[in-house]
C-alpha cells in the first residue's frame, strides 16, 4: 500500500498530531489547504507570544530569573533561534516525514470484506473460478479501496499450498482428516460443563459418477447427544478408488489409532480433559455393515447380525422365516463362536476397542430398514413385479399419475419430490431412481 504524504503538502489531508503545538493560529495556519498549489514545503511564522503557564505547576512552572542575567538580550536571542528554527522546519524534514506509515484501518476493513467473500462462498458453495472473478472486479473497480485485496480464491479460502498426504490403500487412496479439528470445532460450541462426548459412526460406499466404476468409501461421525449438533456429520477420512477397499485393515488404520489413543487418553481442550464416548454405535446400510465389521455378506446363509437363524433358498431368493432363534452376543462375536457368521479369513481392528459391542453397537435405523428396505421392495414389486401382485396396465397408469399430481401438494419443507420415475426403454419395465427421503415421502402418503 502506498505512503499517503501528511505534513505541510497541501494537497493531501494534514495531521496536526503529528506536531505537539498549542496555538490555534498555527494549527488554522498548517491546515489550511486552499492557497498552497505546489508540493514545496511551506514555513510556517514564528510563534506569537506562548500561551501563559500555570505558575502553581510544578512540571509547568518556569525557573526563578537569575537577577545577573540580562533578559532583555536572552529574549531577542531565544526569539531569533526560535525563528530560525521554525522557518527552516521545511528544509529540515525527512521524506520519512511527510509520509505516514500504512495505516492499518485500510487493511482491517480489506480483511472484513475477505471474511465476508469466503463465508460467502463457503455458504453458498461458489466455485473458486467464480470467487476469484469477483476479487479481481472489486479491486479493479476500487482500486483506492482494495489496493491490498487478494484476487485468488484459493488465498482467502486458505486452501492448503502443500500436497495432500494420500496414504495408498489398494485399489485406491485414503486421505485422513483426523479427530482433534473437529473435537475442536465441536467443544468450542458446547458449555463448558460437558465433559463426555457420545459419539455414532458411519461408513459407506458410493460411486461418484454413473459413467465410471470409482468408488467413495468416506468415515463419518456425529454427536447427536446434543441439540445443536443433531444434524451436523464431520468427516473424519475419504477413500477413493476403483472399488472398495481391499484390505479393511489399511483402510481403518488411522481412523483405529487416534480413536484408541482418544479412548485411552481423552482429549485435552483448554485445560479441560474430555472423555471419548463410542458406545452409541455404528450407522452403515448391510453391505457396509457386512464389510467393517468383517463377517458374512448380506446374502449368505447365516448373515444376520442380531440372531443365529439360517436362511434357505425360495425360487432364486433368501429366505428367513424363524423367528425364534437365539440372539447373538458381543462375546461370541470375539470368540469367533459362529464360522458361518465370521469366516476364518477375515477380521476387523474395531474388534481391539472394548466399548463396541458388535451387537448393541450395529443400529438399525429406518432409512435402510423400512424406506430403501420394504418400501422400495413394495413399489418395485408393484411396478415391476409377477403376478398377482404386479400391477395391471391401468393401476400402473393411474399410479404414476398420482405420483406426478400429488407433487403440487407436497409442502416445501419436503426436500424431495417423488418424480423421478419413468417408462424404461426396455417394453414394460418401469424405471425408479428414488432416494431414502422420497420413499419415505410416498409411505407417509
Amino acid at each position: 500500500m502506498s505512503r499517503k504524504p501528511v505534513g505541510f503538502y497541501g494537497k493531501e489531508r494534514t495531521r496536526s498530531a503529528k506536531l505537539t503545538i498549542h496555538d490555534e493560529h498555527f494549527i488554522e495556519f498548517i491546515t489550511d489547504t486552499s492557497t498552497v498549489e505546489n508540493n514545496d514545503p511551506v514555513a510556517p511564522p514564528p510563534f506569537p507570544d506562548p500561551i501563559p503557564e500555570d505558575i502553581n505547576d510544578p512540571v509547568n512552572a518556569s525557573p526563578s530569573p537569575n537577577p545577573d542575567h540580562d533578559d532583555s538580550s536572552s529574549n531577542s536571542e531565544v526569539d531569533s533561534d526560535s525563528a530560525s528554527d521554525v522557518s527552516s522546519i521545511g528544509s529540515s524534514l525527512s521524506e520519512d516525514d511527510y509520509f505516514e506509515p500504512d495505516n492499518d484501518e485500510g487493511d482491517d476493513e480489506v480483511l472484513r470484506v475477505e471474511t465476508a467473500v469466503r463465508e460467502w462462498a463457503i455458504a453458498h458453495n461458489i466455485t473458486n473460478l467464480a470467487t476469484s472473478d469477483l476479487l479481481r472486479r472489486l479491486r479493479n473497480s476500487h482500486p483506492n479501496c482494495f489496493a491490498s485485496l487478494h484476487i485468488d480464491a484459493r488465498t482467502i479460502l486458505h486452501t492448503p499450498s502443500e500436497k495432500v498426504g494420500l496414504t495408498p490403500v489398494p485399489p485406491g487412496h485414503y486421505y485422513n482428516i483426523g479427530f482433534k479439528t473437529h473435537l475442536s470445532y465441536v467443544l468450542s460450541l458446547l458449555p463448558i460443563t460437558v465433559t463426555t462426548l457420545f459419539m455414532v459412526f458411519c461408513f459407506d460406499g458410493f460411486s461418484v459418477a454413473e459413467s465410471n466404476f470409482s468408488e467413495t468409501w468416506p468415515i463419518l461421525v456425529c454427536f447427536p447427544t446434543f441439540d445443536i449438533l443433531k444434524n451436523v456429520v464431520f468427516p473424519l477420512g475419504i477413500y477413493a478408488g476403483c472399488e472398495k477397499p481391499a484390505d479393511l485393515n489399511g483402510y481403518l488404520r488411522a481412523f483405529f489409532d487416534e480413536l484408541k489413543e482418544l479412548l485411552e487418553h481423552g482429549y485435552t481442550y483448554k485445560g479441560r480433559l474430555i472423555t471419548i464416548n463410542p458406545t452409541l454405535g455404528i450407522c452403515c446400510d448391510t453391505p457396509a455393515r457386512n464389510f467393517i465389521t468383517g463377517t458374512k455378506h448380506h446374502g449368505g446363509f447365516s448373515c444376520c447380525a442380531w440372531c443365529k437363524v439360517v436362511g434357505f433358498t425360495f425360487k432364486g431368493r433368501r429366505v428367513y422365516l424363524e423367528t425364534t432363534s437365539p440372539p447373538r452376543t458381543d462375546a461370541e462375536f470375539r470368540m469367533r463362536d459362529d464360522p458361518e457368521y465370521r469366516p476364518p479369513d477375515k477380521s476387523t481392528p474395531l474388534e481391539e476397542i472394548g466399548e463396541i459391542d458388535f451387537v448393541k453397537s450395529l443400529i438399525l435405523d429406518p432409512m435402510h430398514l423400512l424406506f430403501k428396505g420394504v418400501m422400495k421392495t413394495l413399489v418395485s414389486t408393484w411396478l415391476n413385479g409377477l403376478l398377482p401382485h404386479k400391477f395391471s396396465v391401468a393401476q400402473r397408469t393411474d399410479f404414476l399419475n398420482d405420483v406426478k399430481n400429488y407433487k403440487a401438494h407436497i409442502p416445501t419443507f419436503f426436500k424431495r419430490k417423488s418424480e423421478a420415475i419413468k417408462m424404461s426403454k426396455k417394453k414394460d419395465k418401469i424405471s425408479i431412481k428414488w432416494k431414502a427421503k422420497e420413499y419415505r415421502l410416498f409411505w407417509f402418503r
